[in-house]
């Protein structure tokens, strides 16, 4: 098949970052500025809808928050984000891929 090329395994390469955030135990988010930014711009994208204000509030202030963040090459290309609503429930609240 012309002007196809098989990709080598170091090209697909995928990094995951996992960040878990409490509010009631630790009062800083575990995202970087750059981090928190490219989950906003990133879901701006997918996401036309995105409130900034709100999606920063969430991250920061949601108890049990996680993240799970995909990167290739240094660059954010997917992510799951989530947070607790009660003791025994979990919200799987916004992600792309």
């Amino acid at each position: 098949m012309a002007g196809k090329r098989s990709l080598g395994l170091s090209e697909l390469a995928i990094a995951y970052s996992l960040y878990t955030h409490n509010p009631s135990t630790n009062a800083e988010s575990p995202l970087s500025k750059s981090v928190n930014d490219a989950l906003l711009k990133l879901s701006q994208r997918v996401f036309s809808e995105i409130n900034p204000a709100d999606f920063r509030w969430r991250i920061a202030h949601m108890p049990w928050f996680s993240c799970c963040a995909a990167h290739h090459r240094n660059r954010l290309v997917g992510f799951k984000l989530g947070y607790a609503t009660k003791s025994t429930h979990y919200y799987s609240w916004l992600g792309a891929v």
